[in-house]
């Protein structure tokens, strides 16, 4: 779990990112702090009058390597944040 701070003009904010949550392997935690320093976000709403929106991303690994039915990774599960926001992924093969 990593919460961080994005800018109004879509930047991560410097110093911005704490890994709130571990994965119990280093690697993986390094993953996941690596996706969201490298993305790209887009600029905030112009509505949008705070100095920052601060989000917390969970991320969930499929180990095993088991595919659902359907041949395709599981989905993961949507984030209800306490502003009624659903975050979520859905892998593709």
């Amino acid at each position: 779990m990593i919460r961080f701070k994005i800018l109004p003009g879509g930047k991560v904010m410097d110093g911005g990112m704490v890994l709130e949550g571990r994965s119990g392997d280093p690697a993986l935690d390094r993953a996941a702090w690596g996706a969201i320093q490298t993305s790209v976000f887009p600029p905030l709403p112009a509505e949008f009058k705070g100095p920052y929106l601060e989000l917390r991303f969970h991320f969930r690994y499929n180990l095993d390597g088991k595919l659902n039915a359907s041949g395709k990774a599981p989905k993961a599960a949507s984030l209800h944040g306490p502003a009624g926001v659903t975050l979520g992924y859905n892998s593709k093969f």
